[in-house]
């Protein structure tokens, strides 16, 4: 059995012994795919990369990133903000970013694939009628219950990963930069320091794999 992962961040491997990427590693032959500011276009682009050679007994996991990350997201900040000012639409890249997610829940289904969705960033959020970043500090990330999914996934792990990393840096007026920095200078593992997390994702991903779980996974039930 092989486990491949795809993903942002929140998936990558990590020096840090105890992070739940580097705990599946230890105990699996994995092959991570995730990276650092994927999106969810670079996520399903190395997911029709390597379907077709994912067998029954094989797992993949997935961790959907950031709806509004943009294909190329290791262009400079001059592209980047050109690429937005001329041909970034919010609406028609919401509707791309569905059909990302659409089409990879029709091929897991057509190929019996043994998948498991780990959210790293809801799709949008409830409250929230227009395009924002992550990191904009107005809006209320810690309340999961505003966090929409543009898909529902046979196998998936909820909330999304976003609020428990959030969790650890939220406090009161609390600036952008404030949020962006504790990103810049990161030092927990995928995002995350509560080692109580970590232990329940490679618990859940052990499950997942031994076939005594599956559908709907609450994170947050399974944490109190």
């Amino acid at each position: 059995m092989k486990l491949y992962i795809l993903g942002d961040s929140f998936a990558t491997h990590d020096f840090r012994e105890w992070s739940w990427i580097n705990a599946l590693t230890a105990k699996y032959n994995v092959e991570n795919f995730s990276y650092s500011g994927a999106s969810n276009a670079n996520i399903f682009a190395k997911f029709l990369d390597i379907y077709r050679g994912i067998s029954p007994n094989d797992v993949v996991i997935i961790g959907w990133s950031d709806m509004y990350r943009n294909y190329d997201s290791q262009r400079t900040t001059e592209r980047r903000v050109m690429f937005d000012s001329y041909f970034f639409h919010p609406t028609l890249h919401k509707m791309h970013d569905t059909l990302y997610l659409q089409r990879t829940n029709e091929l897991i289904k057509e190929n019996n694939l043994r998948a498991l969705i780990v959210w790293a960033f809801p799709s949008e959020y409830k409250f929230n009628n227009a395009p924002a970043s992550w990191m904009q500090p107005e809006f209320n990330y810690i309340d999961y219950n505003t966090y929409e999914y543009s898909v529902n996934f046979e196998n998936e792990v909820k909330p999304a990963l976003v609020h428990f990393s959030r969790l650890e840096i939220e406090k009161e007026n609390i600036s952008e930069q404030e949020v962006l920095n504790a990103y810049i200078n990161e030092t927990r593992p995928n995002h995350i320091s509560n080692r109580k997390v970590h232990s329940e994702l490679t618990k859940i991903v052990d499950e997942f794999i031994s076939g005594t779980i599956s559908g709907q996974i609450n994170l947050k039930q399974r944490l109190v």
